[in-house]
């Protein structure tokens, strides 16, 4: 299975850059995404955020 997101740029990008590191317990405040799948792959693709709350 192959995972990609899309939208990123949207403010989630500190997440990804550091894999997740740090943010472990934290909260996403309106999270809004969609998923896409196909057979060959999964793409996670993010809408917006409101906040985080570590």
């Amino acid at each position: 299975m192959v995972l990609a997101i899309d939208g990123s740029e949207k403010g989630i990008e500190g997440i990804i850059e550091k894999k997740g590191v740090s943010y472990s317990g934290a909260e996403l405040e309106g999270l809004k995404f969609d998923i896409r799948q196909d057979n060959t792959s999964t793409k996670f693709i993010f809408k917006e955020i409101s906040g985080i709350i570590d």
